[in-house]
């Protein structure tokens, strides 16, 4: 089960691919079982929801290349590697590296700050 990663987990820990999903995909001790939803929809306003970040179709592409390369489906690994959008995700990741390594200091920054045992 696969809405590029991102789904919405209820109370009764049924799997739905977002909040506006009419019924859930199912619970969650058969995620395993629960088939791939890449199909677009525009149900709701959830942006992560409906489309991945651009950072992370790289890393999409990268698992689904490693599954076609382990089913022996070469040609589909290869396809699944060139496509426009992995070189604009990496090219995005590349571009966006020293705001992320930036804030990625300031987090350290603010958790050594943090008094120990507090909360």
């Amino acid at each position: 089960m696969r809405n590029q990663e991102y789904f919405y987990l209820d109370w009764n820990l049924d799997i739905w691919r977002c909040e506006a999903w009419n019924q859930p995909l199912g619970s969650v001790f058969d995620l395993d079982r629960i088939a791939d939803q890449r199909e677009p929809c525009n149900a709701c306003m959830m942006a992560c929801y409906r489309n991945a970040s651009m950072l992370m179709h790289a890393a999409v592409a990268a698992t689904d290349a490693a599954r076609a390369l382990g089913a022996g489906q070469i040609g589909a690994a290869a396809a699944t590697l060139f496509r426009r959008s992995v070189a604009q995700s990496l090219w995005a990741l590349i571009e966006e590296t020293p705001t992320m390594r930036r804030l990625a200091r300031r987090r350290k920054r603010v958790v050594a700050l943090e008094p120990v045992g507090v909360g």
